[in-house]
């Protein structure tokens, strides 16, 4: 991808890449130019001036890029005014006799690797020959359900200058994961589709899981866990060591060390030590979008049953 591909990325559909290029080129080649003309000036005495028709072309063409890239940025700055989201659900079997994994994938992320542009976190690389961008934007949380099966349920977020467009634009996420009675594989990416632009796109994974459930959850899934995507959600940042379950509809840790406060003798303050005994006490409370997107005003979650 060269400079222009990521321009044509990173700006509304209305908004050509050809005429940011133009004002980009005169904005800072005319007076280049000017400036080369007056040093040449200085060094040959006898060169005569280019004439006040072509001062004042230059001159015009200047302004005019200015004026070019004021409407352009207005352009761009209105295309994130509003945010509009489209969701998709799909439920599926947990073998209770099994500790249900949540992983997500860790073979594409590197965060030296990330461009930022317009508001978009992504990266361009080569994958087994094929130069791709990926997009970077995703959170997961963990909720539990009073039904018998679990779900998971993608939020895709992006913004637009209007609610309309907004969710138009979320419909261009192509998104892929894989789940069985024992595993929910996360891709740790997402795609733009070809007829799309990026614009603050990013996905909210909310997993249900049903009363009784045993769970593990690995690295890459617990470093994108934000528990504020859903109200219900547990909060279990950074813990992607431990063995969970529903319990009651709360979360309990089978294998956390316990944190005892004990007295010291010399103060009043108190220490916290760790135990290794298990922790028992309650925490506060494959699928691809590819072409499957087509907004008709509906904001209701769409849901797919698997057998």
């Amino acid at each position: 991808h060269n400079l222009s591909d990521l321009i044509e990325l990173g700006t509304p559909i209305d908004v050509s890449p050809w005429w940011i290029g133009l004002c980009l080129l005169f904005f800072f080649g005319i007076p280049l130019i000017s400036l080369s003309i007056a040093g040449l000036r200085l060094l040959v005495r006898n060169l005569g001036s280019i004439g006040l028709t072509a001062k004042i072309l230059m001159f015009s063409l200047w302004i005019a890029s200015i004026i070019g890239g004021s409407i352009i940025a207005a352009k761009v700055i209105s295309s994130q005014a509003q945010e509009g989201k489209i969701a998709t659900s799909q439920k599926f079997a947990v073998a209770k006799d099994k500790t249900y994994n949540l992983v997500m994938s860790e073979d594409t992320y590197d965060y030296n690797d990330n461009i930022h542009l317009n508001g978009n976190r992504f990266s361009i690389n080569d994958y087994d020959g094929i130069t791709e961008t990926r997009l970077h934007d995703i959170n997961t949380a963990i909720t539990s359900t009073t039904d018998q099966t679990a779900s998971v349920t993608l939020y895709y977020r992006a913004r637009g200058s209007s609610v309309k467009q907004a969710k138009q634009n979320a419909t261009y996420i192509e998104y892929t994961y894989k789940v069985t009675d024992s595993v929910l594989n996360l891709d740790d990416y997402f795609k733009i589709a070809e007829n799309g632009r990026m614009n603050r796109q990013h996905v909210d994974v909310l997993v249900a899981l049903p009363e009784g459930t045993t769970f593990k959850v690995n690295s890459g899934f617990a470093e994108r866990y934000r528990p504020w995507i859903s109200n219900n959600a547990f909060d279990l940042i950074g813990q992607d060591d431990s063995t969970y379950k529903i319990v009651d509809g709360d979360l309990v840790c089978l294998d956390c060390p316990i944190i005892e406060e004990v007295s010291v003798e010399n103060g009043n303050s108190t220490v916290p030590l760790e135990n290794d005994a298990p922790q028992t006490d309650s925490i506060s409370n494959t699928t691809s979008t590819r072409g499957q997107w087509r907004y008709d005003g509906n904001d209701g979650v769409r849901t797919r049953n698997t057998q």
